[in-house]
């Protein structure tokens, strides 16, 4: 069965009222390319095996829906392969055997992937338990063998950067990360971006694991939970000395106690939400981080001109969190991203031609558009006549001409009109009741039957 027959066995509408929420996740990486929940539907299915549709939902749900700014009840796609698939397989077999309590037998009931591993962590056994303790000979096998670096180590600190996926299991053993997972280990993927940093608090048995990547960072703690470096550094500041020059050559401020402008500038610039963090940031700072992501604008207060077009140049929809942008702030907006116009009201003839000649289905955001406007929706993308109501014989002309499939949408099309939707398509013929004569020999002289 396709995750398509399973989805609508469920509830087909509910994933793709997700859709609207894939924008906000577009800063993890580690997710498959999707411009659709039921995209990611189909991946889970893929690539992952599930086959049921109520599960495919609850995992798209926890993942897109956020619980608060920044974090959901999956954080990362990349920990469903990792950790909630294993924990689903356990979980199951422990509600099989009617382990589980009866209030959590219904997976509607856990809300995050971290609640789902604290119920598990009641049920320990062999093969999830580790020793507290490693053996120092063992440890330092690691090191002989060049699998992984001592880059420090005190009485109260030590840290240990893994070269090989073996050794990131080893001195990650006992946590929740997706570089030390049985399964779908992921340390060659961060690996290939940047070195992993393990650090083991003597004192409290406590370990940490640091990344520096191409476009994030990541400071988590054992259960895979993001913590604020500063602060564990103000306990133990030496990890300020360790890593304050590694945070400074990642363009970061992680362990950076006095950052320079600078520094503020190249740090927005790798990671544009930084700048929510930062008073009163200079317009060059804040154009920096629009720059990246024009998405960043909602953390600046009263933003510049130069600054909204920078925004919207990166991201037309940005201007959905500019009040009161100026007629050349939207006409970027709109030449970026033709759907931006659903936040513009009342807008001018111009704005509507730039915005469905960006995005022909654009249209269907613009209310009694001209049969200028609808020309050039169609011109653009013939299968944007769907949004047209009564549209002209000329608009019909040119939307198949374009996109012979679009005559799908038309009522009672012509002769003259059915000819031209199979020349620019030939598959369009399919698409056509009753073709005539001509239509049906221009289908077969053009190689479509």
């Amino acid at each position: 069965m396709k995750i398509s027959e399973l989805l609508f066995e469920y509830d087909l509408k509910k994933i793709q009222q997700l859709d609207g929420l894939l924008a906000q996740r577009q800063k993890d990486t580690s997710r498959p390319p999707a411009s659709s929940a039921k995209e990611l539907a189909d991946w889970l299915e893929k690539e992952k095996n599930i086959q049921s549709g109520e599960l495919v939902y609850w995992i798209l749900s926890r993942y897109l829906k956020p619980l608060t700014d920044n974090q959901y009840g999956i954080n990362r796609w990349e920990d469903i392969g990792s950790r909630l698939i294993p924990g689903l397989e356990k979980y199951t077999k422990l509600k099989n055997k009617k382990k589980i309590p009866a209030e959590k037998r219904d997976i509607n009931q856990i809300k995050t992937l971290g609640e789902l591993e604290d119920l598990l962590d009641q049920f320990p056994d062999e093969e999830v338990a580790s020793k507290k303790e490693q053996r120092s000979e063992e440890e330092q096998g690691y090191y002989d063998r060049k699998e992984a670096k001592l880059l420090y180590n005190d009485s109260q600190i030590k840290v240990v950067i893994p070269h090989t996926k073996a050794a990131s299991c080893y001195f990650g053993k006992n946590t929740k990360w997706c570089t030390a997972a049985r399964s779908d280990n992921m340390f060659d993927d961060y690996n290939d971006q940047g070195p992993l940093y393990i650090v083991l608090i003597k004192p409290l048995n406590q370990r940490y694991q640091f990344h520096w990547g191409e476009t994030e960072e990541d400071f988590m703690d054992e259960r895979d939970k993001p913590i604020d470096p500063k602060k564990l550094a103000d306990q133990y500041p030496v990890l300020y000395q360790i890593f304050g020059p590694i945070g400074r050559k990642n363009k970061s401020l992680a362990f950076n106690k006095n950052p320079t402008e600078q520094d503020l500038i190249d740090a927005v610039s790798k990671d544009p939400e930084l700048i929510s963090e930062v008073n009163n940031p200079s317009e060059k700072m804040q154009l920096a981080a629009v720059t990246k992501n024009g998405y960043a604008i909602i953390y600046i207060k009263n933003p510049s001109e130069q600054v909204q077009l920078a925004a919207v140049k990166s991201f037309g929809q940005a201007l959905k969190h500019i009040e009161n942008p100026s007629e050349q702030v939207q006409l970027q907006a709109v030449t970026d991203d033709g759907l931006a116009i659903q936040y513009i009201p009342n807008p001018s003839e111009q704005m509507k031609l730039a915005a469905v000649k960006s995005f022909g289905q654009a249209l269907k955001r613009i209310e009694n558009p001209s049969e200028q406007v609808q020309l050039q929706a169609v011109t653009n993308d013939g299968l944007a006549i769907r949004y047209i109501q009564n549209p002209s014989e000329r608009v019909q002309l040119a939307a198949v001409k374009k996109t012979g499939t679009a005559i799908m949408y038309i009522e009672n099309p012509s002769e003259e009109m059915q000819l031209a939707a199979v020349k620019s398509e030939p598959l369009a013929i399919h698409y056509i009741k009753n073709p005539t004569p001509r239509v049906q020999a221009l289908a077969r002289q053009l190689g479509e039957r």
